[in-house]
């Protein structure tokens, strides 16, 4: 098959958007950013026009010329307990993305592929979800009930306009650049000599994936090497008490810089992954140790860090 040339991207200026955006320059793709921000956010080498999950309409020549789209853009609450934040995730998650796939039927465009979140599975610990696994946040409602319906009505709309699609169900994404988050605050905590404090007896986890795992995960799927879902993470979970002491580790500093609070809560968190899907398509995941070893090398050679 012939590859696309010019990719539509929606939070290319994000974390996951910028590191996706700079492995497709480096395949020969040509970008077009959709986004709120202004051009100089972005390479001189990508086009830019104006984008807003809120926008009712956009207008005809947003995607004209694109092979795909790439949607990486999405509502995420600052604060998860608030009801109204409900509202903003079901308008730009969903309906957003549903106006952004009308869109692209209109331009002609004739593949899409986005991105949710795999902390949707049902969090059964002790069994690592595939893709066919049964998806029932029990935290984080609002915001990962959104994903899951921006999913399952994108599929639907992108069946009925003959538009080829793709997802790519990711876990916690975590990588050097990322300014905030769990780790890089476990991190830079750690690398400057502050305790950290883990409630709930450090027991809650993860499937962490290194965000060059995310960008390249996403190039086969613009090279349309699979369809469908596609679990995208690193095949284990790690509990909080687990990653603050390779943090401490890798900084070499005092384990008693690790504050352990209370029994485990009612939310342990999140299963690790079943990627046997994605170790098929040739991505082996970077091991944990491995990501957080370049994270640790660049707090290091940050010109305010006092570490090592």
């Amino acid at each position: 098959m012939s590859q696309p040339r010019l990719v539509a991207v929606t939070g290319g200026n994000g974390f996951v958007g910028t590191h996706f955006s700079r492995h497709a320059r480096r395949h020969g793709f040509r970008l077009r950013q959709l986004s709120r921000h202004p051009a100089s956010s972005f390479d001189p080498a990508d086009e830019v026009r104006p984008f807003s999950l809120d926008a009712e309409t956009y207008p005809d020549d947003m995607l004209q010329g694109c092979d795909l789209i790439v949607h990486l853009a999405a509502h995420i609450p600052r604060d998860h307990r608030n009801i109204e934040e409900a509202e903003l995730c079901w308008q730009r998650n969903v309906r957003g993305t549903l106006r952004l796939v009308e869109a692209a039927a209109r331009a002609g465009v004739d593949r899409f592929v986005q991105t949710v979140s795999a902390n949707a599975y049902a969090p059964v610990l002790d069994l690592s979800p595939d893709e066919d696994a049964a998806m029932f946040p029990k935290s984080r409602a609002y915001y990962l009930g959104s994903k899951m319906l921006q999913e399952i009505c994108a599929d639907e709309l992108c069946r009925r306009a003959g538009i080829s699609h793709a997802v790519l169900r990711i876990s916690a994404v975590y990588g050097v650049g990322q300014i905030s988050g769990l780790i890089p605050r476990l991190a830079d905590d750690i690398a400057h000599d502050r305790p950290v404090h883990l409630t709930g007896g450090g027991g809650f986890g993860a499937d962490f994936v290194y965000v060059d795992d995310v960008a390249r995960s996403l190039l086969l799927a613009i090279l349309e090497r699979h369809g469908g879902p596609l679990n995208v993470g690193s095949g284990n979970r790690t509990t909080l008490i687990e990653l603050a002491t390779m943090l401490v580790d890798l900084f070499r500093r005092s384990h008693d810089l690790i504050r352990v609070e209370g029994d485990l809560e009612d939310d342990p968190g999140f299963p690790a992954l079943d990627i046997a899907r994605l170790l098929s398509l040739g991505l082996e995941p970077r091991p944990l140790i491995a990501g957080l070893t370049e994270m640790a090398v660049d707090i290091q050679n940050r010109p305010s860090a006092s570490v090592l």
